[in-house]
């Protein structure tokens, strides 16, 4: 084979017969025919009626979701099944909606609250730069307040809904390590910091816990809490 021939050759890879198989097989299930007492129909009608998010479910049975819609277009029916997922977003539209505002107004709640008694705010939605996890980023503070000794402290609003093990919008998981790291690179630039969940906003018992810690606060001692992880932890 000359240089130029072997320039211009181009190896045939032949299909792999499994891979094809396997694809095929798993394609032809959307027509596979299911029995009334067929697990996996059992399942996909569980799943729906008790609202598990359609790609959890999918994902739970470890089938495409096209399998599953068909799983469900056969025990609902065609027009049942697509009135119940326009249903769905609808009610997820209007939950995104006021969940969104429930937490838009925390820090409202907040700062109103520290105001009437008589905590020194001193600043609200500044935003930092930071190095969290290694990497310069920058950071919302949404409340700051000053100790009676100057000691600054960041209150930190968390809406359920967008924080903690049940955010709704964000991986709950990846949400909490982004929110336990900014925590820890703000303790790390000398402030204290204080995490609050939106129930104990709204329940006082983030007022209470602030105005209990404040006269602990000064440069020489800080404070990093969160509450979740339920974290308390002076240096």
């Amino acid at each position: 084979m000359t240089k130029r021939e072997y320039e211009a050759w181009r190896p045939t890879k032949k299909p792999d017969p499994r891979s094809t198989w396997c694809k095929s097989h798993w394609n032809g299930l959307e027509n596979r025919h299911f029995v009334p007492d067929d697990l996996t129909e059992q399942q996909v009608v569980k799943g729906i009626e008790d609202r598990v998010q359609i790609n959890t479910l999918r994902t739970q049975l470890g089938v495409s979701y096209k399998v599953l819609r068909a799983v469900a277009e056969k025990a609902f029916g065609a027009q049942q099944f697509a009135a119940l997922m326009r249903d769905r977003k609808v009610e997820s539209a209007r939950r995104m909606v006021q969940q969104a505002q429930t937490a838009s107004g925390l820090e409202a709640t907040m700062v109103a609250a520290l105001k009437a008694a008589s905590v020194d705010v001193v600043g609200r939605n500044i935003w930092l730069t930071l190095e969290v996890s290694g990497v310069r980023t920058h950071r919302e503070i949404d409340i700051k307040v000053a100790a009676p000794s100057g000691h600054k402290i960041v209150v930190l609003c968390d809406g359920e809904a967008f924080h903690g093990p049940n955010a709704l919008y964000v991986d709950p998981a990846l949400r909490v390590s982004d929110d336990v790291s900014t925590a820890k690179a703000l303790f790390t630039l000398g402030y204290s910091v204080c995490r609050y969940s939106e129930s104990e906003i709204h329940n006082g018992e983030a007022l209470a816990h602030l105005q209990g810690v404040l006269p602990h606060m000064h440069d020489k001692k800080r404070l990093l809490r969160l509450w979740h992880p339920a974290t308390e932890r002076w240096a």
